[in-house]
C-alpha cells in the first residue's frame, strides 16, 4: 500500500500566541507546494528581546490507522541574532498530543525535517514553534518562521489477505482495527472492521454495498 499525505485533505488552523505579523495564508501549509508558505513574524524597533510563539495544526478528515512519517518544510530567519528556541511536532492519538519530533534551533535556510515511526489511530498533527530576537537598540529587530508544508504520511487500511473478484479483476480489500464497524471480517482470533466509504472516495473499490440508507464502497488497497 502506498502511503498518503493525510494533511492534504485535512483542515488547517493557527494559534498565534506571541507574534505581530503574518505572511501568506494558513492554507499554504497543506497545499502540497514547497513554494507557498505561512509566515509568522515579530518585528519592532530596537530594545529588549522580541518573542515569537505559535502553533500550526491540521485535523485529518478521518482518524488514520497508521502514520509512518512526518515532514516539515520551513525557513527560520532572525537577522538580529538568537532565533528559534523550540521546534516540535506533535501527533494526536490516545486522546492526547504526543511529541514525535524535536528539531534544531537557531536559524536555517529552507529545509525539510522529517521523522519516521509507527503511530496508530492518529487524527491530527501540530507544529509548535517558539523563539526570540536579541536586543538590538540601534536597529529594528525581527524573527520569522515560514512554514511551507506540514505533512503526515501513512495508510488507513491494513491488508490481511481479504480478496474479492468484482467480475473483471481480483480486488484487495482493506481493513481497520475494529471500532464499531458495521461490516466485519474475522481472521483467526482477530475481528477486523471494514469501513464503508462514499463511492467517490479516492480509496473506494468497485465493490458496492447498501448500508440501509446509501450505497457505499469497500476500501481498496494497492
Amino acid at each position: 500500500m502506498a502511503d498518503l499525505n493525510w494533511s492534504l485533505t485535512g483542515t488547517e488552523s493557527e494559534n498565534l500566541i506571541a507574534s505581530t505579523i503574518t505572511e501568506g495564508v494558513i492554507a499554504s501549509i497543506n497545499d502540497d507546494s514547497a513554494t507557498t508558505y505561512r509566515g509568522v513574524v515579530s518585528a519592532a524597533a530596537g530594545g529588549g528581546e522580541l518573542p515569537i510563539e505559535f502553533e500550526h495544526e491540521i485535523a485529518f478528515s478521518e482518524s488514520v490507522n497508521t502514520i509512518n512519517k512526518i515532514e516539515v518544510i520551513s525557513i527560520a530567519t532572525c537577522p538580529t541574532g538568537l532565533g528559534i528556541t523550540e521546534f516540535k511536532v506533535y501527533l494526536y492519538y490516545s486522546s492526547q498530543w504526543n511529541l514525535v519530533y524535536t528539531g534544531e534551533t537557531g536559524t536555517w535556510t529552507k529545509q525539510t525535517d522529517s521523522q519516521t515511526g509507527t503511530w496508530s489511530n492518529v487524527s491530527k498533527i501540530k507544529l509548535y514553534v517558539k523563539g526570540s530576537a536579541n536586543n538590538a537598540p540601534d536597529r529594528p529587530r525581527s524573527i520569522n518562521l515560514s512554514n511551507y508544508e506540514l505533512r503526515a504520511w501513512g495508510v488507513n487500511y491494513s491488508d490481511i489477505g481479504l480478496r474479492v473478484y468484482d467480475g473483471s479483476s481480483v480486488i484487495k480489500i482493506g481493513v481497520q482495527d475494529l471500532d464499531g464497524h458495521a461490516l466485519r471480517v474475522r481472521d483467526g482470533d482477530t475481528t477486523y472492521g471494514i469501513p464503508l466509504l462514499a463511492t467517490d472516495s479516492a480509496d473506494a473499490s468497485s465493490l458496492r454495498i447498501f448500508d440501509g440508507s446509501n450505497v457505499k464502497a469497500l476500501p481498496a488497497v494497492d
